[in-house]
């Protein structure tokens, strides 16, 4: 299949702080260096991080990737991994401090809320900016003009500057004019994650429509059930450098041990070659077991686990964490189930969170794994925000809401019995 996008040893180096007065110097060393044909004397690429070199920072570290044509490609990875970064240069945003990034066709991108708009013209006028900037003539933008308006909902303000736009409005439109100006190559980040339930689901739709017709879509979430949904092959990104490209499970799986704090309670000064215990895979489902990212507050939400036991640790209990977008821890919940983990091999647990529960909002899921006793547990394994996933009264007309269409309060929404 034809590669689109080729990066080869691909580095991005940052100075921190504040510019002090060695900085002269270290600009003549550089050119000196360049003019000779050789490496910049003051990088830290390649480089061990030691007292001189702590002000400078390799985002990205020797990145080599193929992105072939019409792959759905996931970028995952913890924050600071590095995923915005190699966006940036892919879109040509920012240039490499070192390295290549070879690319066939149009590119658009959706980096972050308003990019690639004045905030001065309207949404009219930066639609057909952006399609300028994407070498489109202006009968080709006016033949995709009615398109990208219906789709964005935005059409009784597209005679409005940009500046008077909600977020919301920003990335509708945004999002609208990179998938409608036919690019070969479509990037997004997580800025859908702004946009409105309704509108998010019309998005992915979208993207996976462009890519079944042949485009490339290269996507960053750190929502696991939409890269899941969307994409068949992801990258794995950690301090800025490339761990594995594989399957989308694979990639996922290896992010989840990634992000594994342990704890272990026998032989704590005895290194171990192998994790008794390990989590392979966690996903958020509905009451039919398939996987879900948004959920209305009237439906029931799975919490489902899939373990690898190793060794048996008949002492071992499960146990989760739930806190809302604001930090606010809602709630406990442990498996009491004894001897969960005496038989070697995969198996899976899951945790359901009754409808009528929780308020609207976006939720994150801490895992630990503990002994009793409960009044003093120890942890063995501690995964924070493992996942997350988001409710919302959406097409519900069963929740405690009834008709009303007003913000509900509280960190719960219980839907409760009223009697005379």
């Amino acid at each position: 299949m034809e590669t689109v996008v080729k990066i080869e040893n691909l580095y991005k180096e940052y100075r921190l702080g504040s510019i002090g007065y060695a900085t002269l110097r270290e600009d003549l060393q550089r050119v000196i260096a360049e003019i000779q044909g050789k490496p910049d004397p003051n990088s830290i690429i390649g480089a061990k991080i030691n007292k001189s070199n702590k002000d400078r920072l390799l985002a990205l570290d020797n990145i080599s990737l193929e992105i072939k044509k019409g792959e759905r490609l996931a970028i995952i990875g913890s924050n600071g991994a590095g995923k915005s970064t190699l966006l940036k240069l892919i879109s040509r945003i920012s240039a490499p401090t070192r390295g290549l990034i070879k690319i066939k066709g149009k590119i658009s991108s959706l980096i972050s809320v308003g990019t690639g708009f004045h905030s001065e013209l309207t949404g009219r006028e930066n639609i057909y900016l952006n399609g300028s900037i994407l070498g489109l003539r202006k009968y080709e933008i006016e033949e995709r003009l009615s398109q990208i308006i219906d789709f964005s909902g935005v059409d009784d303000f597209l005679d409005t500057p940009v500046k008077r736009y909600s977020s919301g409005m920003v990335i509708r439109l945004g999002f609208s004019v990179a998938a409608h100006l036919d690019p070969d190559v479509l990037i997004t980040d997580e800025v859908l994650a702004v946009a409105d339930l309704e509108f998010r689901e019309k998005s992915i739709n979208k993207l996976m429509q462009i890519s079944n017709s042949g485009k490339t879509i290269i996507f960053v979430s750190h929502n696991l059930n939409s890269v899941r949904r969307l994409c068949k092959t992801a990258i794995l990104l950690d301090k800025g450098k490339l761990l594995l490209k594989d399957n989308v499970d694979n990639v996922i799986s290896e992010y989840v041990s990634l992000k594994k704090k342990k704890f272990s309670i026998i032989n704590k000064n005895k290194k171990q070659n192998f994790e008794p215990i390990e989590v392979i895979d966690v996903k958020i489902i509905n009451s039919n077991a398939l996987p879900k990212d948004v959920f209305s507050v009237s439906e029931k939400i799975g919490l489902n686990f899939t373990f690898k036991v190793n060794k048996i640790r008949n002492d071992l209990h499960a146990k989760i964490k739930l806190f809302s977008s604001s930090n606010v821890h809602i709630f406990n919940s442990l498996d009491t189930k004894e001897k969960v983990f005496s038989k070697v091999g995969i198996f899976q647990r899951t945790v359901w969170i009754n409808e009528n529960m929780l308020n609207e909002d976006t939720y994150y899921v801490c895992l630990n794994l503990i002994t009793p006793p409960f009044e003093d547990p120890e942890s063995y394994l501690v995964i924070d925000n493992i996942i997350r996933f988001e409710t919302a009264f959406y097409k519900n007309k069963n929740s405690v809401k009834g008709k009303f269409k007003d913000k509900w309060g509280g960190v719960i929404a219980p839907k409760l019995s009223w009697s005379d």
